[in-house]
């Protein structure tokens, strides 16, 4: 794993990242938090673009389900 190491002049600038990070463990935590991000933020992406398609679905179904009571 990248360990954060200062610039030439000195000034706890991540040459990787560009993070200005003061003590280790701010990095680490950073680095956890920017991992969650990028593995969780697309499922929930894809559920909300999905979330609309299935209470359409669940709308059309009950109203079938009314019109077919009808005729009954």
């Amino acid at each position: 794993m990248f360990s954060p190491k200062p610039d030439k002049y000195g000034d706890g600038v991540n040459e990787q990242s560009g993070i200005l990070v003061e003590v280790p463990e701010d990095f680490e935590q950073i680095q956890q938090t920017v991992q969650m991000f990028t593995e969780i933020l697309p499922e929930l992406i894809l559920q909300d673009a999905l979330l609309p398609l299935s209470i359409q679905g669940v709308i059309t179904d009950f109203h079938q389900s009314c019109l077919l009571a009808k005729k009954t």
